[in-house]
């Protein structure tokens, strides 16, 4: 296995990323999917109401965190505090796979391919970045390794085919990280074996989307890299999105306090 990584030649001089809203953005593919789901049980002979009601909670839970934060005039620097203030909160790392995936699966049941989820997450890792923006670049590299692999293997009834038209997600948990892999036909970064046409249908991302990625994760102390496997076949690469964590106890207190936990003035001893 050949580790590449690859920061791409762009700059901020070129790509304008929008960094305000992502947490909205991955809110509404949430919302998106539920609501899918929702008409899908309506339309059967016997809709499960308690299905229903659990899906419709789940919306209205989803949204309590980012509409709390919302109004109606912000300053771009107000706007931007509002969502580094929430990237201080520590959030699970299954959280984080939760999101992507209610999203990830609809969009690739679009596609005709199906999410191969890994199993449950150690449930004490935490991470301290924004859980609705790294949930949206997982979200981003499931969805384009689909659109490759939709592309790529045309669809047929056979075991084989039936088979390869699966968007499989893993996870690698170490001390102090943990590693998403998502194998891809194609490298997705548009640096890495540029001079290659890759397989047939094959998209990557633009450089000034690379760009925004890798910017959006470097804000949440996470990063993106692509994994070149030699023997080649499908999933050559591997694209890896790795979070760094820890364990409820050993993080700095001082993260994790508030100006309005502070006192409000100095107490006498």
């Amino acid at each position: 296995m050949r580790l590449e990584t690859f920061k791409g030649q762009s700059d901020e001089s070129h790509h304008r990323c929008i960094d305000d809203n992502i947490g909205y953005v991955m809110l509404s593919e949430i919302l998106r999917a539920q609501s899918h789901s929702i008409l899908t049980l309506l339309r059967k002979e016997s809709p499960d109401i308690s299905s229903i009601k659990r899906l419709a909670l789940k919306m209205h839970i989803s949204t309590e965190n980012l509409a709390s934060d919302s109004g109606l005039v912000a300053s771009g620097e107000q706007m931007r505090e509002l969502f580094n203030n929430q990237s201080k909160e520590p959030a699970s790392v299954q959280s984080i796979v939760d999101m992507s995936s209610v999203a990830a699966k609809h969009r690739l049941q679009e596609l005709q391919l199906e999410l191969q989820q890994p199993e449950a997450i150690p449930p004490e890792l935490f991470v301290m970045g924004n859980p609705w923006e790294l949930a949206y670049a997982l979200f981003l590299i499931l969805l384009k390794s689909g659109k490759n692999l939709a592309n790529s293997a045309p669809l047929q009834n056979d075991a084989t085919t039936t088979k390869l038209r699966k968007v499989c997600l893993s996870f690698v948990c170490e001390n102090d990280f943990v590693d998403f892999i998502v194998p891809s036909i194609a490298p997705l970064s548009p640096f890495l074996d540029a001079d290659r046409l890759g397989p047939r249908g094959s998209v990557r991302f633009s450089e000034a989307e690379w760009f925004c990625i890798q910017k959006l994760l470097a804000k949440n102390n996470a990063h993106i890299h692509v994994q070149k496997f030699p023997d080649g076949g499908f999933g050559e690469y591997g694209i890896v999105l790795r979070l760094p964590t820890f364990q409820p106890g050993h993080e700095e207190p001082l993260d994790f306090l508030k100006v309005v936990d502070l006192p409000k003035k100095k107490v006498e001893l």
